[in-house]
């Protein structure tokens, strides 16, 4: 029969993996870290419905704001071990009774997330189980590779904006000059014909007053 302590922790668990528990321990006064995945536009949704329920705005809108994956770092200040009575899993317990509590199973061998896309994939999942990573450095490679990605799109949808603005700009010009030299013909055009009659000439334009 496995021997239980009075806090109904299995400890023939607990001495078979005695080597990775005092691993654990040694993040007393450290950090662990979690990810979070964050709308760039924060109220993008209420900004797309106001748009759509009015039809004559002239504002534009994405079709879903851009993301950003931010890692949190949570000092390691209390730790516990607890046996879970139904699954029978063992696990270290950081910041109990906490905000910031999180578990790492002592079981599998392998109590924090591998830095894998799959487990990055699940971390960010809406809904799932917190996720808590050990190596930040190999985390930030992984996680800021899928920002610089948001940032690279967004940096194109800026440059076909640009483009579009610029379009817009150059008939916006290009409309001017073609009053301007209109105008400016027309005024010569009546210069002239004064100056040949030595008189003033009435010129009538079908269309202006």
């Amino acid at each position: 029969m496995t021997e239980t302590n009075v806090n109904g922790v299995d400890m023939g668990t607990v001495a078979q993996h005695m080597s990775q528990i005092s691993q654990l321990g040694g993040l007393l006064g450290a950090k662990y870290f979690t990810l979070e995945g964050k709308d760039t536009w924060t109220d993008f949704d209420k900004k797309q419905r106001e748009i759509q329920l009015n039809p004559k705005s002239p504002e534009l809108i994405l079709n879903k704001s851009p993301r950003k994956y931010e890692i949190r770092d949570v000092d390691v200040i209390a730790q516990t071990i607890k046996t879970n009575p139904l699954t029978g899993v063992t696990s270290v317990v950081f910041n109990p009774g906490t905000s910031t509590e999180a578990e790492a199973s002592i079981v599998a061998g392998k109590p924090f997330a591998p830095i894998s896309d799959d487990a990055i994939a699940a971390a960010l999942t809406p809904g799932a189980a917190k996720h808590i990573f050990a190596n930040g450095r190999a985390l930030l490679s992984k996680v800021n590779i899928a920002n610089q990605q948001n940032v690279d799109m967004i940096t194109v949808l800026i440059k076909a904006l640009q483009a579009q603005k610029d379009s817009i700009i150059s008939t916006m010009k290009a409309n001017e000059k073609k009053v301007n030299d209109y105008e400016e013909n027309l005024l010569k055009s009546k210069k002239e014909l004064e100056t040949a009659d030595g008189g003033t000439v009435e010129i009538t334009i079908s269309g202006q007053s």
